[in-house]
């Protein structure tokens, strides 16, 4: 299995609404995580209300990984911030349906219905 991870961030805006937007392409395993969360941190600092994580590309997630989004989003809770999955993969899905973590995050199976949910002030 392959470790190429990419991630490149970058700053949206809608409905008077900052957020980092993340798409992620690639394997996200313990090889690559160090590179994801050094390029995650920031972001997790910044002021914007939301963090959306982009996982059409993503092929592979690790639990390390599982774990690191567990943590993202006790970080992001504690500070009036959430954490948002959009465009997800049946597979990827699959496994965060498992581990429960849709349970916690925001689940949205195309970036409109987010913008929708954003603009309706339903998260």
């Amino acid at each position: 299995m392959s470790t190429i991870f990419q991630i490149e961030p970058e700053t949206r805006e809608a409905y008077g609404k900052n957020y980092s937007f993340v798409p992620l392409n690639g394997c996200l395993d313990e090889k690559t995580l160090p590179h994801f969360s050094t390029t995650i941190e920031p972001l997790i600092e910044n002021d914007h209300t939301y963090l959306v994580f982009d996982l059409k590309d993503l092929d592979l997630i690790s639990s390390h990984a599982v774990s690191y989004f567990k943590m993202i989003h006790q970080r992001l809770g504690a500070a009036k911030k959430q954490m948002v999955f959009v465009n997800t993969n049946e597979e990827i899905l699959e496994i965060l349906e498992f581990i429960g973590l849709v349970e916690l995050i925001a689940v949205f199976d195309v970036e409109e219905k987010f913008l929708e949910a954003i603009k309706n002030e339903e998260i």
